[in-house]
Protein backbone atom coordinates (compact mmCIF):
# COMPACT_ATOMS: atom_id res chain seq x y z
CA UNK A 1 0.00 0.00 0.00
CA UNK A 2 2.83 2.41 0.87
CA UNK A 3 4.55 1.66 -2.44
CA UNK A 4 1.42 2.62 -4.41
CA UNK A 5 1.01 5.79 -2.36
CA UNK A 6 4.66 6.80 -2.88
CA UNK A 7 4.44 6.11 -6.60
CA UNK A 8 1.26 8.14 -7.08
CA UNK A 9 2.66 11.00 -5.02
CA UNK A 10 5.84 11.01 -7.11
CA UNK A 11 3.82 10.87 -10.34
CA UNK A 12 1.61 13.78 -9.21
CA UNK A 13 4.66 15.86 -8.28
CA UNK A 14 6.35 15.11 -11.62
CA UNK A 15 3.21 16.07 -13.56
CA UNK A 16 2.81 19.29 -11.59
CA UNK A 17 6.38 20.30 -12.39
CA UNK A 18 6.15 19.27 -16.05
CA UNK A 19 2.88 21.08 -16.84
CA UNK A 20 3.30 24.72 -17.86
CA UNK A 21 1.65 27.20 -15.54
CA UNK A 22 0.05 29.99 -17.54
CA UNK A 23 -1.49 33.00 -15.88
CA UNK A 24 -3.00 35.97 -17.68
CA UNK A 25 -3.73 38.20 -14.72
CA UNK A 26 -2.97 41.89 -14.56
CA UNK A 27 -3.79 44.74 -12.27
CA UNK A 28 -5.37 46.55 -15.18
CA UNK A 29 -4.64 50.24 -14.95
CA UNK A 30 -3.19 49.99 -11.45
CA UNK A 31 0.45 48.99 -11.39
CA UNK A 32 2.09 46.87 -8.70
CA UNK A 33 4.83 49.44 -8.45
CA UNK A 34 6.10 52.58 -10.13
CA UNK A 35 9.65 52.45 -11.45
CA UNK A 36 12.01 49.59 -12.12
CA UNK A 37 13.12 48.93 -8.54
CA UNK A 38 9.60 49.11 -7.16
CA UNK A 39 8.22 46.68 -9.75
CA UNK A 40 11.14 44.30 -9.16
CA UNK A 41 10.37 44.33 -5.44
CA UNK A 42 6.66 43.68 -6.03
CA UNK A 43 5.63 47.07 -4.69
CA UNK A 44 7.55 46.67 -1.42
CA UNK A 45 9.27 50.03 -1.83
CA UNK A 46 6.25 51.61 -0.15
CA UNK A 47 8.00 50.64 3.10
CA UNK A 48 11.59 50.69 1.76
CA UNK A 49 12.17 53.70 -0.54
CA UNK A 50 15.10 53.37 -2.93
CA UNK A 51 14.53 55.90 -5.70
CA UNK A 52 12.54 58.99 -6.64
CA UNK A 53 9.51 56.95 -7.71
CA UNK A 54 8.58 56.62 -4.04
CA UNK A 55 6.66 59.87 -4.57
CA UNK A 56 4.00 57.96 -6.53
CA UNK A 57 3.31 55.32 -3.89
CA UNK A 58 4.40 56.81 -0.54
CA UNK A 59 5.26 60.53 -0.56
CA UNK A 60 6.56 60.37 3.03
CA UNK A 61 9.41 58.19 1.77
CA UNK A 62 10.96 61.20 0.02
CA UNK A 63 12.69 62.15 3.25
CA UNK A 64 14.54 58.82 3.25
CA UNK A 65 16.13 59.30 -0.18
CA UNK A 66 18.67 61.82 1.10
CA UNK A 67 19.88 63.11 -2.25
CA UNK A 68 18.69 64.83 -5.38
CA UNK A 69 17.42 62.18 -7.81
CA UNK A 70 15.66 61.98 -11.13
CA UNK A 71 14.43 58.52 -12.16
CA UNK A 72 12.53 57.49 -15.28
CA UNK A 73 11.14 54.17 -16.47
CA UNK A 74 9.26 53.03 -19.56
CA UNK A 75 7.24 49.83 -19.28
CA UNK A 76 5.41 48.13 -22.14
CA UNK A 77 2.06 46.61 -21.22
CA UNK A 78 0.81 43.91 -23.59
CA UNK A 79 -2.67 42.58 -22.70
CA UNK A 80 -4.05 40.79 -25.78
CA UNK A 81 -7.84 41.06 -25.63
CA UNK A 82 -10.71 39.59 -27.61
CA UNK A 83 -14.48 39.36 -27.35
CA UNK A 84 -17.04 36.87 -28.62
CA UNK A 85 -20.53 38.15 -29.38
CA UNK A 86 -22.39 34.84 -29.19
CA UNK A 87 -21.38 31.25 -28.63
CA UNK A 88 -23.42 30.07 -31.66
CA UNK A 89 -21.89 32.58 -34.08
CA UNK A 90 -18.16 32.57 -34.70
CA UNK A 91 -17.59 36.31 -34.33
CA UNK A 92 -14.39 36.71 -32.40
CA UNK A 93 -13.07 40.24 -32.54
CA UNK A 94 -9.58 41.10 -31.35
CA UNK A 95 -8.45 44.49 -30.18
CA UNK A 96 -6.26 46.44 -32.59
CA UNK A 97 -4.32 48.05 -29.73
CA UNK A 98 -2.40 45.48 -27.72
CA UNK A 99 0.75 47.43 -26.81
CA UNK A 100 0.66 50.29 -24.31
CA UNK A 101 3.70 52.30 -23.22
CA UNK A 102 3.51 53.32 -19.57
CA UNK A 103 6.10 56.00 -18.75
CA UNK A 104 7.01 57.02 -15.21
CA UNK A 105 9.26 59.83 -14.05
CA UNK A 106 10.01 61.01 -10.55
CA UNK A 107 12.19 63.69 -9.01
CA UNK A 108 13.18 64.25 -5.40
CA UNK A 109 15.15 67.09 -3.85
CA UNK A 110 16.14 66.22 -0.31
CA UNK A 111 19.05 66.44 2.06
CA UNK A 112 19.92 64.17 4.99
CA UNK A 113 20.54 67.19 7.22
CA UNK A 114 16.86 68.25 7.16
CA UNK A 115 13.65 66.23 7.52
CA UNK A 116 12.10 68.02 4.54
CA UNK A 117 11.94 67.02 0.90
CA UNK A 118 10.31 68.20 -2.29
CA UNK A 119 9.28 65.79 -4.98
CA UNK A 120 7.09 65.10 -7.95
CA UNK A 121 6.06 62.01 -9.90
CA UNK A 122 4.31 61.52 -13.21
CA UNK A 123 3.01 58.03 -13.85
CA UNK A 124 1.31 56.60 -16.89
CA UNK A 125 -1.35 54.00 -16.28
CA UNK A 126 -4.45 52.69 -17.95
CA UNK A 127 -5.09 51.43 -21.40
CA UNK A 128 -7.36 52.24 -24.26
CA UNK A 129 -9.37 49.77 -26.29
CA UNK A 130 -10.25 50.17 -29.93
CA UNK A 131 -12.24 47.44 -31.70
Amino acid sequence: MKLIHKGSLSLAAALAVAMPATAFATNGMFMIGYGGKDIAMGGASVAYPQDAMIVASNPAGMTEIGEMRLDATLALFHPPRAVSADSTIATDVRSKDDWFPMPTIGAVMSDKSTPMALGMAIVGAGLGTRY
